[in-house]
């Protein structure tokens, strides 16, 4: 069907039903395509190629490598919103959404996206809301960097291998200013 839609512009559709006048249509056809990046070489590469010369323009999309723009990824929100199910709960989410995730934080998750190479943007973002997460659940107004290490092992464990995560956890420990990576926060991932 797309084939004949897309062999004109404007496209046209046709409906041929037994017993019934067959009718057609003018139509406008825009198409968007996307695949994931684990599935190279994506969908548009499988599909027939009488189809793919349809598309009048196909664009790769890699993962972001600049600081700037992760952090902009990660701009300043209400960390409660994030989380539809947390609206459940009005008093924890206006807790949420008292908690400070400040710029050094976030230019820190940025840092780890891009100088560890992760793969998933969601993941820094699941770094920046688990972080707001234990903050609030400290007590704490702001986010630091000891609730990034406690929370690395969660968000990241099943998203990067191991010594990817070692690295990334003996990096924030440095920051943290202990030096000293503890054997429990390495070993549960």
């Amino acid at each position: 069907v797309l084939l004949d839609v897309m062999g004109t512009k404007p496209g046209r559709i046709q409906i041929e039903e037994t017993g019934l006048p067959s009718v057609s249509l003018p139509v406008e056809v825009t198409v968007w395509a996307a695949s994931n990046p684990d599935e190279e070489p994506g969908a548009l590469m499988q599909i027939r190629r009488q189809l793919a010369d349809r598309f009048d323009v196909s664009l790769t999309m890699g993962r972001p490598d600049e600081y700037q723009s992760v952090l902009s990824i990660l701009e300043p929100r209400n960390a409660a919103s994030s989380l539809d199910t947390m609206r459940t709960v009005p008093e924890f989410n206006q807790q949420l959404s008292t908690i400070n995730l400040d710029d050094k934080i976030r230019k820190l998750l940025a840092t780890i996206y891009v100088d560890f190479g992760l793969e998933s943007l969601r993941a820094v973002e699941g770094l920046a809301f688990a972080a707001t997460l234990a903050a609030a659940i400290a007590g704490r107004k702001t986010v630091t960097v000891r609730d990034v290490i406690q929370v690395a092992p969660l968000v990241l464990g099943h998203r990067t291998d191991h010594a990817t995560l070692t690295s990334i956890l003996r990096y924030l420990q440095a920051l943290d200013g202990s030096g000293v990576v503890e054997r429990k926060v390495i070993n549960a991932v």
